[in-house]
This record gives C-alpha cells, structure tokens and sequence, in this order.
C-alpha cells in the first residue's frame, strides 16, 4: 500500500515528503526520482521509485487537500485578522521608549531595540521577561519577533502579543 517516502536529489538533498504509490497515466515517465522510506534512515532504499509525474501528482493532490482543510476551517480568514492584531500590536511595541522599529508582514514581525546588533543582550533580557510571564520566545540579538501558526486562535494570539509588549518594556526599562 501507500507509505510515505522523503523524496531526495542526487546529492541526497531532502526535497519532500510524499505518498508513493501515486499513479498518474496521463504524464510521461521521466528519470526516476530517489526516494527513501520514511524512518528507514540514511539507506536508500531501492524498493521505492517515483517517477517526477508520480512525484508531481501526489504532490498536488497532497496541497488541494491541505487548500481543502483550509478553506472548511476559514485558516486564511482567521490568519488575515490575526495578521490585523499582530500589526497592531506591533505599532504598540513601536511605541516605547528604546524600541528602534518595528515592522509586520502577514503572520511575522519584529522589534528592534536598543543599538543594532545580533549578538546584543536585550534580545534575551526579553525572552527572559516573557518565559515569567509564560511565554517562549526566540529573539536573534537585539531583534524580538513572532512567526505564530497560521492556526494560533485569535485570543491566544493577543494574549501572545500582550506578553511580548510587556516583556520588551520591562527589559528596556530595567537596562
């Protein structure tokens, strides 16, 4: 039956992870594709060939179904208001005093204090206020940012972007 093989280039570079077993009639067999069975290791595994038409059809068919998923649960409705709130949340964050800038794209965005810097320690004063406050943050240096989930509820999101406005104003104020 089906199983789910990593598919990898010739430098055994992983490229994805598929079905095998797609059958496509209809596209040409080009040179097959290296493929190895999910958890079988470094091994290659010569039982499994994929064909780049069979590679191409079950990766189409794996992304309709996840557009699929999408559309039922209203993900990119929920994730464009959620994109609203972390905006606004971060023009908040703009706002206090030591934060150089701040910026949002979509579902990302960053704060930049004090000096520039990516070995700065701001950043990890931060993510020290925020892990009291129950938050996990990751910053790079002296730049804080968020890359929630496309699915993160809207209230947790808030919740998330509250914590992290008043992780960064009690780092900048006891600097």
């Amino acid at each position: 039956g089906p199983r789910e093989v990593v598919l990898c280039d010739a430098e055994n570079t992983p490229l994805a992870l598929v079905t095998a077993g797609a059958t496509v009639h209809d596209l040409p067999d080009v040179r097959p594709i290296r493929a190895f069975a999910r958890g079988s290791g470094p091994h290659w595994d010569p039982s499994v060939r994929l064909t780049a038409a069979q590679t191409a059809a079950s990766i189409g068919r794996d992304a309709r179904e996840v557009l699929a998923i999408y559309r039922e649960e209203g993900v990119l409705e929920r994730a464009l208001h959620n994109a609203e709130v972390l905006a606004r949340g971060f023009e908040a964050i703009g706002r206090i005093a030591g934060v150089r800038r701040t910026r949002s794209l979509g579902m990302v965005a960053a704060a930049d204090l004090g000096e520039a810097g990516y070995f700065g320690p701001l950043g990890w004063k931060v993510h020290a206020e925020a892990r009291a406050r129950g938050a996990f943050l990751r910053p790079l240096g002296n730049t804080v940012y968020l890359v929630p989930a496309l699915t993160i509820p809207s209230g947790d999101l808030e919740h998330l972007v509250r914590i992290t406005h008043d992780a960064i104003a009690s780092a900048l104020q006891a600097r």
